[in-house]
């Protein structure tokens, strides 16, 4: 197995924007065991998963997945935020949740700074208000679905270019259809 130092070499991007996916499948297809990817990873799995989020700028996920997984901000005590500060990088990383009708609510467990919620016009702007109000970064792109080119845009101009796409299976579709992924 590589080192962390090795693989931090290995999956380095060239500065500028890009979008990453990163996702884990069965030798039979499977994407999720008892609902959840969790279970398919293996240490060598969690190793990769930790680099990449350590070199991104921010990680992108879809509600569902996010609240399937449990997502939590990236911590710095975290082995992410640990490996980040050894990169000299900041020891947290944003998490950009996309959802179309704004479904993550004030009170969860992302529903705090630095948390980005990726959402359209046509989500509750209540919710969006309620949100905004707690800490989290709305951004609205599109009009009645999340125009993925346009987020990305709006996360790089908050300085957030190197992405980090964990799925799930509707947003990885959604980004290749959309043609932004690298």
């Amino acid at each position: 197995m590589l080192s962390a130092e090795e693989l931090v070499e290995a999956y380095r991007l060239p500065p500028g924007r890009a979008l990453r996916v990163n996702f884990i499948a069965s030798l039979d297809g499977a994407v999720a065991v008892d609902g959840r990817s969790g279970g398919l990873g293996t240490a060598g799995d969690r190793q990769v998963f930790t680099v990449l989020r350590a070199l991104a700028d921010v990680v992108l996920v879809g509600h569902g997945t996010a609240a399937a997984e449990g997502y939590r901000p990236v911590a710095a005590d975290s082995p992410v935020g640990r490996l980040r500060t050894a990169l000299g990088r900041p020891a947290t990383a944003p998490v950009a949740v996309v959802s179309r009708r704004a479904s993550l609510a004030p009170g969860d467990r992302l529903a705090v700074p630095p948390t980005i919620l990726v959402t359209c016009a046509a989500a509750d702007p209540a919710r969006r208000t309620a949100l905004a109000g707690a800490g989290v970064d709305v951004l609205v792109c599109g009009e009645d679905d999340v125009d993925l080119p346009e987020a990305l845009d709006a996360l790089a101009d908050r300085g957030l270019r190197q992405v980090t796409c964990e799925g799930g299976p509707a947003l990885f579709r959604a980004a290749l259809a959309a043609g932004v992924v690298d």
